[in-house]
């Protein structure tokens, strides 16, 4: 059997090479270029890998190895890349089944893609029996309905919805039971090393009254097709003995563990965008820099999912609220596996208990810290007035609830230090008519700032310093982030270092 050359190359040299490479005709077009691992893990650094029609030497050959490197080298040694990005690239070789004779009766379809979902599905059809294909009117062109594209969060497979809502599928659904149905999930879970199988659809739409009904923001169109995945949903109150039998998966984006139980809690890939915008945002940045120590707030925590970039970012204490028990659980083990240091505060615990923990930190370094306090955020203020005292100035407040954020404002706002510059990042679906766009992020700011007219420190100044578009929400919606600054006058920057007597100066934007 001949094989081929695959090329893996680093994410930022994909376009170089896939040109090159078509130019030369050595670009393999019957084949995807594929993410390695298909999952999140180390987003910026993540390679893909390039089907090409470069001939491997054969078996019989010696030095086949050396013999296929160098042929792939003399190649690449032509493109105008970096000699790091060079050192980077790997090569491994793939086999090439010969298409076999259209006139066959009941041939089987040919295997030769890179796709462990159409490999998987291909298998399997051809363990089916000819009449059952004819009448699903299945054949080598299902590859067009293959459900893809596909995230891997290990253990668990996620496919795409959109794809099994085609006819042939749904005829699929009528004609075969679901023993077959459920060969095909176990074929797609061996091709790509998980355990686990589920369809997701996008997050719906909300409107008022899905709000109110769904305000845990647990997953409503999570379908699982392999595999257990523990206590079935909803369970709103989960015991110790609930997450120790529920399926967890995990990811690692921009170098930070998450950890969730995706029958029970949401997860947006979509927002590794906006994940990784923090670590490196300005007022961010300069906050770390300052050598001051620096609070940040979220008040959606969820499973840390932007908490976590303020801990990663330098925030020495993140305080969190969140009332999806699944979620803070997540966030717990998230905290654990970064090596992070965690607390997570019950509603009917009192603050004091904080209060005598953040006494003692300043007695020796350690890393950061993350209390999430497991109740509505209408009881952030009273937490944060026990805790002002004993905790670093809070600079930074996160609002990261969708449809709209707004209702938390007032929240957001009276948590800031008073005597410094702070931020509020404000998410928001808006419509992308510019009529509408406009004036909702008008009436956000102009909301923002009659806040702060009524604070003990009116004299403020509110400013938009950018609005980051993460990404479309639903047909002319926009998920909006609104990075609001709540600026005060540079008389009051001597106040910086006070907290554990640390002498700093900070650069406001």
């Amino acid at each position: 059997m001949s094989e081929r050359v695959i090329v893996i190359v680093p994410r930022l040299c994909v376009k170089t090479v896939k040109s090159y490479l078509e130019s030369q005709n050595l670009l393999d077009k019957s084949s995807r270029i594929q993410s390695c691992g298909a999952d999140d893990d180390d987003f910026i650094e993540r390679s893909f890998e390039i089907p090409t029609l470069i001939d491997c030497p054969t078996r019989s050959e010696q030095g086949r190895g050396v013999a296929m490197h160098d042929r792939t080298q003399g190649v690449l040694n032509t493109l105008c890349l970096r000699p790091e990005d060079k050192s980077r690239i790997k090569i491994k070789w793939a086999p090439v089944v010969e298409a076999i004779d259209e006139h066959q009766h009941a041939a089987p379809i040919s295997l030769k893609n890179n796709n462990p979902i159409l490999t998987a599905q291909i298998k399997w059809m051809n363990s089916l029996q000819p009449d059952l294909l004819a009448q699903m009117k299945l054949d080598s062109s299902i590859s067009i309905d293959s459900p893809t594209p596909y995230c891997i969060y290990k253990p668990l497979l996620l496919l795409s919805a959109d794809p099994l809502k085609r006819p042939s599928w749904q005829t699929a659904y009528t004609v075969l039971s679901p023993t077959q149905l459920s060969q095909l999930w176990a074929l797609m879970a061996l091709e790509t090393n998980t355990t686990h199988v589920a369809i997701n659809a996008p997050i719906p739409v909300q409107t008022s009254t899905s709000v109110e009904t769904n305000i845990l923001r647990s997953p409503t169109a999570f379908t699982p097709l392999h595999g257990s995945f523990g206590p079935a949903a909803p369970i709103p109150s989960p015991t110790l003995s609930d997450f120790a039998s529920a399926f967890w998966v995990s990811t690692k984006q921009n170098g930070i563990h998450q950890i969730w139980a995706p029958l029970h809690t949401m997860f947006s890939r979509g927002n590794i965008k906006e994940k990784a915008r923090l670590l490196k945002l300005p007022s961010v940045v300069s906050c770390s820099e300052s050598g001051a120590e620096w609070t940040a707030v979220d008040l959606y925590c969820g499973i840390g999912y932007f908490s976590f970039s303020y801990s990663q970012a330098g925030a020495t204490v993140v305080l969190g609220w969140e009332i999806n028990g699944w979620s803070l659980e997540g966030m717990r083990r998230g905290v654990e596996a970064n090596k992070w240091r965690g607390e997570v505060v019950r509603e009917d615990e009192h603050t004091s208990k904080l209060v005598r923990a953040f006494a003692i930190q300043p007695k020796a370094k350690l890393k950061p810290l993350l209390v999430a306090f497991h109740e509505s955020n209408a009881l952030a203020m009273s937490r944060i007035k026990d805790l002002r005292a004993c905790i670093p100035p809070i600079r930074h407040v996160n609002l990261g609830l969708l449809p709209s954020s707004a209702a938390s404002c007032e929240t957001a706002v009276n948590a800031l230090d008073i005597e410094l510059s702070g931020w509020l990042h404000v998410h928001e679906n808006i419509a992308t008519k510019k009529t509408e766009y406009d004036d909702r992020i008008k009436q956000i700011v102009n909301e923002i700032g009659a806040i702060v007219r009524s604070t003990a420190s009116p004299d403020r100044v509110v400013r938009l310093e950018h609005v980051e578009h993460v990404k479309t929400y639903a047909p002319g919606v926009m998920h909006c982030v609104l990075d609001v600054c709540v600026e005060v006058a540079d008389k009051n920057m001597s106040r910086l270092g006070e907290w554990r007597h640390v002498d700093s100066k900070v650069t406001e934007r």
